[in-house]
C-alpha cells in the first residue's frame, strides 16, 4: 500500500517543480544583451521580441544603441518541462547577438591590415 502513496507524492512533487525555475524577465534579457554587445544597460532599447514556435525557448529581438547601431540577438530559456526534469536548475543562455551591416554604426570591423611577413598561408588568405 506505501507504492501508490509514493507515486501520488511524486506526482504531486512533479507537478509542483513544473511552476518553479527561472524565467525570462525583461531585465535579464537587458543584462545579457549588455554584456553581449558591450554597451551599459539603458544605453539601448530592445524592439521585435518574440518567441520563436518549435525551438524549445528561443527568444528573437533587435537592439538598438543611442548611438544609431543595430544588432540582431537571440537568447534561449529552457522549458517548463525541462525545469522539472532538472529540478529548476537548467540557466537561461546568454544573449547572442550579429552586428547588423550597414545599419547605422553597427557595420562589420575591417580586416586586420597584413602581418609584416607575409608568407603563402596569408597571401591564399588574402592577408598581405
Amino acid at each position: 500500500m506505501t507504492f501508490p502513496r509514493t507515486l501520488s507524492a511524486c506526482a504531486a512533487s512533479l507537478l509542483v517543480l513544473c511552476g518553479c525555475g527561472t524565467t525570462v524577465t525583461q531585465q535579464g534579457i537587458e543584462q545579457r544583451t549588455s554584456q553581449a554587445i558591450g554597451r551599459e544597460v539603458g544605453s539601448f532599447t530592445i524592439s521585435d521580441q518574440q518567441k520563436e514556435e518549435g525551438s524549445n525557448g528561443r527568444i528573437n529581438y533587435r537592439v538598438r544603441t543611442r548611438e544609431g547601431a543595430s544588432y540582431s540577438c537571440y537568447m534561449y530559456s529552457p522549458s517548463q518541462f525541462t525545469k522539472a526534469m532538472t529540478f529548476g536548475q537548467t540557466p537561461q543562455s546568454d544573449a547572442i547577438c550579429t552586428a547588423m551591416a550597414g545599419q547605422g554604426g553597427g557595420a562589420a570591423t575591417a580586416p586586420a591590415p597584413a602581418p609584416a611577413s607575409c608568407n603563402a598561408l596569408l597571401r591564399a588568405a588574402n592577408r598581405c
